[in-house]
């Protein structure tokens, strides 16, 4: 299993808000990521926080993760966060 989303969005806030919304909608349709849904919210979060204020550009952020299930439990497991300022766009990623 594995899941991929990207926010854009005008400011810190709004964009540690979505990808919140955003795993919620991950772990309602792939329950297993409930695991690591945490570790990867408080990921993004401190990444978002580690920029700069800059009003005049954009919150872009790329998460990723996966999961590798057997007949014991879960695996293996990962994630991916990134995040960075860009140009000024219309709010959808």
């Amino acid at each position: 299993m594995s899941y991929t989303f990207t926010v854009q969005e005008r400011t810190k806030a709004e964009a540690i808000e979505v990808v919140a919304a955003n795993l919620d909608k991950v772990c309602d349709e792939q329950p297993d990521y409930a695991t690591n849904r945490q570790l990867t919210q408080n990921t993004a979060q401190g990444l978002v926080n580690t920029l700069l204020d800059d009003e005049a550009q954009d919150v872009h952020v790329s998460v990723s993760g996966w999961i590798w299930r057997t007949d014991g439990g879960i695996a293996g497991v990962g994630a991916t966060v990134s995040a960075q300022l860009t140009a000024r766009g219309d709010g959808t990623a």
